[in-house]
C-alpha cells in the first residue's frame, strides 16, 4: 500500500472513530429517520414501503432520544406513554428514498438486534465510517491519477479530506448522504483514470474498462441519492474527452462547445416575465409574459403577466420577492396595492361574462400574514386595489399574483398589468398614472408615488428552466425542491440576495466546521480565519494553474469545475422554495459534499503544486503550515462538540 494512502487511511480511521463516539445518539442531520429505514430492513427482513410505521420501534427511538437529551433546548418530546396515541414523529421520513445505502447499516443492526437501540445505532455509524475510508481512498486514487509519483497532492488531498471536521462528522452518521458521497467519489476516481491527464500509454482494453467504470459508477450515483445524480450529466463530457485525445482534442473542444450551447437551449426558455417567480405549481408551458396577440387589450405598455390554470391541478400563481430596502419602507405603514386584472377561458376567449372568482394581488409577509380581497373577473380589464397595514415586525415580504380561487373546469388564463405597490393610502377606485416606461414612479390621486413592484407590466423578460425539466428532476429530488424557483432567485440578487448570502454563509460554515444539526458552531473567529484561508487557497490554485497553463490538461480542469458546479449550485438552490414560500430554511454543505474530492482539489492543488516547486525549506514550511491548520481545526472542533454536549449533560 502506498505510504500516502496508508497515512490518509490511518488519519481517517482515528479521526472517524473519535467522531463516531463523541457525538451523542441522534445528533446528526435526520439520523432518527435514517436509522429507522435501516432498522426496518434489519428487523423485518424486507424493504419497507413509504408508509410503513413500526409504532413500538418509534417509541423505543423516542425513549432513547429522551435519554440522550435530544429534546433539550429543542421542543417537548412526544407522549410515548399514552397507549392510544399514534406512532410518535421522529423526523422527515426517508422511506421513499433508494434503499441502496441502508443495506450496509441494516446489516450491522441485524448483527446487533438483541442489543440496545443505542448500540445498534453506533454499529450502524461504524458502517458509515467504512464508506468514509472508501471515500478517502478514492481521493488518493484521484490524486494519483492526476499527478506523478512523489507529488505532494497525493497525500495532501486525501489527508485534508480525512481531517475535515464537518465532513468527518457527517461521514460517521447514519445518513444516506454518506452513500451518495461514496458513490460520487468512486465516479470521480473512475473519471480521473479515464481522462489520463498525463497521456500515459494505455491499451485500448484498459481505456474501455475505465469508460465502463465511469458509466457504472454514474448509474450507482443515480441509485444512491438525488444529490449524487448530477454525475450522470457529466458522463458525456468525460467520455468525450477521454476518447478524443492528442490530435483529436480540438474536435473534442468543438463538440463540447456545441453540446454546451445545445444543452442551454434545451434547459432554458426565454420569455417569462422577469422578477416574477413561478410557484412550484405554476408549470404552464406558456410564458408568464404575454402581448396583445395572446392577452387581448393591455391597459399599460405592450405586455402583461399571464397565469394559466389547468383543470385538475392546484391553482398556480407567481410572486415577487420584495427587496429588504423596500420592506424597510413598508414596515408599520399603510400600503396600497393592486393591478389591472382580466381573465379568459381557453374555449371562450371572447366571453364578457364573469368567468372566475379569484383574489386581488396579495401581500404576504412573515410567511403567514396575508392582505387581499376576493374579486370576480371577466374578459375586460378592471383596476383592482386595496389598502392594508404592514406589521412593524415584518421581515420577508412578497407580492403574489393569483390565478383562480379553485381548480377550473376548463383552462383559464388570468392576466395582470400595471401592478402597483405604494407606501401610503391612495384611492382604490381609480388607477395610478405612471410617468416612466418602467412603471416605477407616477401620480395617484394627485400625489406622486414610488412603485415598489418591479417590472410592473411585464415589459422585461428573463430565462426560465423549462417546466418539463422541473418535472423530470423531481424524480431525483423531493417535490418541495423547486429548480425553476431556484434559477429565478439566482437571477434576482436585489430581491433574494439576502437569502443567498445567508445560504452561502451557512454552507461555508457547514463545509468546514459546523456540527450536529447545524446548531453547534465554532467561535466566530474561526470562520473569519477559514474565510481568509479559503480565499488564499483558491487564489493559489488559480495562480498555479496559470503558471502551468501550457502543461495543464484543461479538459480535466473543466470537468473538475463542472463537478463542483453541478454539486454546489443545486445545493445553493435547494432551500429556495421553502425559504421563499414556507419558512426560513437554509441548506447545508452536505448537499454539495458528493463533490468533496473536486472541491478539496480546488483548495489543495495550489499549495501542493507550490510545495513541489519550492526548495526543501520552503516545502517544509508549506507542509508544516498546512498540517498545523488542519490539526488545529480538528482539535478545536472536537473540543467544541464535547463541551457543547457536556454542558447539556449528555456528553
Amino acid at each position: 500500500m502506498p505510504r500516502e494512502l496508508l497515512l490518509a487511511l490511518t488519519l481517517a480511521l482515528v479521526h472517524g472513530l473519535i467522531w463516531v463516539f463523541v457525538v451523542p445518539p441522534w445528533e446528526h442531520y435526520d439520523e432518527p429517520s435514517h436509522a429507522e429505514y435501516a432498522w426496518l430492513i434489519a428487523h423485518k427482513g424486507t424493504l419497507p414501503s413509504p408508509d410503513d410505521v413500526d409504532r413500538e420501534m418509534r417509541i423505543a427511538f423516542v425513549r432513547s432520544m429522551i435519554r440522550s437529551g435530544f429534546y433539550i433546548g429543542r421542543f417537548p418530546p412526544p407522549d410515548v406513554d399514552d397507549p392510544d396515541a399514534p406512532a410518535p414523529h421522529i423526523g422527515y421520513s426517508q422511506l421513499q428514498d433508494s434503499p441502496l445505502y441502508y443495506f450496509l447499516p441494516a446489516a450491522a443492526m441485524a448483527l446487533m438486534r438483541e442489543r440496545s437501540i443505542e448500540q445498534q445505532l453506533y454499529a450502524a455509524r461504524l458502517t458509515s465510517l467504512l464508506l468514509f475510508l472508501f471515500t478517502v481512498a478514492c481521493a488518493w486514487g484521484v490524486a494519483a491519477a492526476l499527478t506523478l509519483s512523489g507529488h505532494p497532492l497525493r497525500w495532501m488531498l486525501p489527508c485534508g479530506i480525512a481531517l475535515l471536521p464537518a465532513f468527518t462528522d457527517l461521514m460517521t452518521a447514519v445518513n444516506s448522504d454518506v452513500g451518495a458521497i461514496a458513490a460520487f467519489s468512486l465516479f470521480t476516481w473512475s473519471s480521473a483514470r479515464l481522462l489520463n491527464p498525463h497521456n500515459q500509454p494505455r491499451p485500448a482494453r484498459q481505456t474501455l474498462s475505465n469508460a465502463l467504470w465511469v458509466i457504472a459508477s454514474a448509474l450507482l450515483c443515480v441509485q444512491a441519492k438525488g444529490t449524487a445524480a448530477p454525475a450522470l450529466a457529466l458522463v458525456p463530457v468525460i467520455l468525450l474527452f477521454g476518447a478524443l485525445r492528442g490530435r483529436w482534442r480540438p474536435l473534442a473542444w468543438g463538440t463540447f462547445a456545441l453540446g454546451s450551447a445545445a444543452t442551454l437551449v434545451a434547459l432554458f426558455d426565454i420569455g417569462d416575465a422577469a422578477l416574477w417567480y413561478r410557484s412550484t405549481v405554476t408549470l404552464q408551458h406558456e410564458h408568464t409574459r404575454c402581448d396583445v396577440r395572446s392577452c387581448g387589450s393591455i391597459p399599460h405598455g405592450k405586455h402583461a403577466i399571464r397565469i394559466v390554470a389547468a383543470p385538475g391541478h392546484p391553482p398556480p400563481y407567481v410572486f415577487q420577492s420584495i427587496p429588504p430596502a423596500s420592506v424597510a419602507k413598508m414596515r408599520g405603514q399603510t400600503v396600497t396595492f393592486g393591478a389591472w386584472m382580466w381573465a379568459q377561458r381557453t374555449n371562450h376567449p371572447d366571453d364578457d361574462t364573469p368567468v372566475i372568482e379569484t383574489t386581488s394581488p396579495t401581500i404576504n409577509y412573515n410567511y403567514r400574514e396575508q392582505l387581499n380581497v376576493v374579486v370576480a373577473l371577466d374578459a375586460t380589464p378592471h383596476f383592482v386595489a386595496i389598502t392594508g397595514t404592514i406589521s412593524p415586525h415584518a421581515g420577508y415580504v412578497r407580492l403574489i399574483l393569483p390565478s383562480v380561487a379553485q381548480a377550473p373546469d376548463t383552462t383559464t388564463a388570468v392576466m395582470l398589468d400595471g401592478i402597483v405597490l405604494a407606501v401610503g393610502e391612495f384611492p382604490t377606485d381609480s388607477p395610478p398614472r405612471f410617468t416612466d416606461a418602467r412603471s416605477s414612479h407616477g401620480e395617484w390621486g394627485g400625489r406622486p408615488f414610488e412603485n415598489l413592484a418591479r417590472n410592473a407590466s411585464g415589459e422585461d423578460m428573463w430565462p426560465a428552466l423549462r417546466p418539463q425539466l422541473e418535472q423530470f428532476m423531481h424524480r431525483f429530488t423531493p417535490e418541495w425542491v423547486s429548480w425553476i424557483l431556484g434559477v429565478a432567485s439566482l437571477l434576482d440578487p436585489i430581491g433574494t440576495g439576502w437569502y443567498h448570502r445567508m445560504t452561502v454563509e451557512h454552507m461555508f460554515q457547514t463545509f468546514w466546521a459546523r456540527f450536529s444539526w447545524g446548531n453547534v458552531p465554532l467561535a466566530d473567529g474561526w470562520y473569519v480565519a477559514l474565510a481568509v484561508i479559503t480565499a488564499i487557497s483558491l487564489m493559489c490554485t488559480l495562480v498555479m494553474l496559470w503558471r502551468r497553463r501550457r502543461a495543464v490538461d484543461w479538459a480535466t480542469v473543466v470537468i473538475i469545475g463542472l463537478a463542483i458546479a453541478v454539486a454546489w449550485l443545486p445545493a445553493l438552490m435547494r432551500g429556495v422554495m421553502v425559504g421563499l414560500e414556507g419558512r426560513l430554511w437554509i441548506a447545508g454543505a452536505r448537499y454539495a459534499y458528493p463533490a468533496i474530492i473536486s472541491t478539496m482539489l480546488a483548495l489543495t492543488f495550489g499549495w501542493a503544486t507550490l510545495a513541489e516547486e519550492v526548495g526543501r525549506k520552503g516545502r517544509a514550511i508549506i507542509v508544516a503550515g498546512w498540517t498545523a491548520c488542519f490539526i488545529a481545526l480538528a482539535i478545536a472542533s472536537l473540543v467544541t462538540v464535547y463541551q457543547f454536549y457536556a454542558a447539556r449533560g449528555t456528553g
